[in-house]
């Protein structure tokens, strides 16, 4: 079964209120090493205040294994990240960064798995 992980840098549990460019790695196995892994998507709820300018998807961009990397609004206000796999790829290690939602509220976010 294909998994995918999210963690923030260092093990930190949250994002804290005004902070930029927090790291956040992305892995994604196909799970079979016969299977190709062709896309993976990342969804961050419209609640969760993130808007596509806080993004900086470079680092997945510029990543061999990665066709493309785009982050767009649904329909539904998320935010989602769709980032497509070169042909023969099974695995994904990268990561993107992020920046806090919601400048000035005192909230910090949390729960990114």
């Amino acid at each position: 079964n294909p998994t995918v992980v999210l963690a923030l840098a260092d093990g930190a549990s949250a994002i804290k209120e005004d902070s930029v460019d927090n790291e956040i790695s992305i892995k994604a196995s196909s799970g079979d090493a016969t299977d190709e892994l062709t896309t993976v998507v990342v969804t961050f709820p419209d609640a969760s205040g993130v808007e596509v300018g806080d993004l900086d998807l470079s680092a997945l961009t510029s990543d061999a294994s990665v066709a493309s990397a785009v982050a767009s609004v649904a329909g539904n206000g998320d935010i989602v990240i769709t980032v497509t796999l070169n042909s023969g790829v099974t695995s994904l290690d990268s990561s993107f960064t992020l920046d806090a939602p919601v400048e000035d509220s005192d909230v910090d976010l949390s729960g990114i798995t």
